[in-house]
């Protein structure tokens, strides 16, 4: 039996439905993958790149009770102007000197995207020409300094347990750690509050510049 063929939309169906089974976290692509996968059926980078650009930015996350403020934010731009070559690499080179990481540069469908990933923290920044105007894109996750600050509080009611056990019982001990988490969980998520709060404010700042910097040529 020959294999069987799909049209393009059974594709872009059998592809959803195969990333959301192969994981139970979402899957996340970046967008020179996207565009490497859009042109096995010959469509073109650049339809995807503003395509991508003109997606509405993602609901914000709800706080959780336990870790507290969300840890990505997502921001775009829309400048009412095309940018150069030369103005596109002149505002990555600010998003450089903003964020302090040399990060990489790389071209997306007519525009160009740099990123940076410490393993803390990363973020994203496309500027991308549209039709009649420009998206700028900024998108910034610190997944890993957040887990830091929360295993940091549970390894210190871990310790706070263990120091206990060398004058009481194994059980009384484990109620200690218990009781030590409480305070010791607050001050993480009050300073990872703050720390999101100070990035996210960091990255709207810096989205705004590179507008204002585009829109002025």
């Amino acid at each position: 039996m020959s294999d069987p063929r799909y049209s393009e939309e059974e594709f872009a169906d059998i592809l959803r439905d195969a990333a959301r089974r192969s994981a139970s976290d979402q899957p996340q692509y970046s967008l020179a993958e996207i565009q490497r996968i859009a042109e096995q059926v010959d469509i073109a980078p650049e339809h995807v790149a503003h395509a991508a650009a003109a997606l509405p930015v993602t609901a914000a996350e709800r706080p959780s009770l336990w870790w507290g403020a969300p840890s990505s934010t997502q921001l775009v731009r829309r400048v009412e102007r095309v940018a150069s070559t030369n103005e596109i690499l002149d505002a990555l080179a600010i998003a450089r000197q903003r964020l302090g990481h040399s990060g990489e540069t790389r071209d997306v469908g007519g525009g160009l995207e740099w990123r940076f990933d410490s393993g803390f923290s990363s973020a994203v920044v496309s500027v991308v020409p549209d039709t009649g105007g420009t998206i700028v894109r900024v998108d910034g996750r610190a997944d890993g300094r957040q887990f830091i600050l929360h295993f940091g509080a549970v390894a210190a009611a871990v310790l706070t347990g263990f120091v206990a056990t060398q004058a009481t019982t194994p059980t009384f001990s484990l109620l200690t750690a218990a009781v030590a988490l409480v305070p010791y969980a607050a001050a993480a998520r009050f300073w990872w509050n703050r720390s999101a709060r100070a990035a996210a404010q960091r990255l709207s700042t810096l989205a705004d510049e590179l507008a204002a910097r585009l829109y002025r040529g």
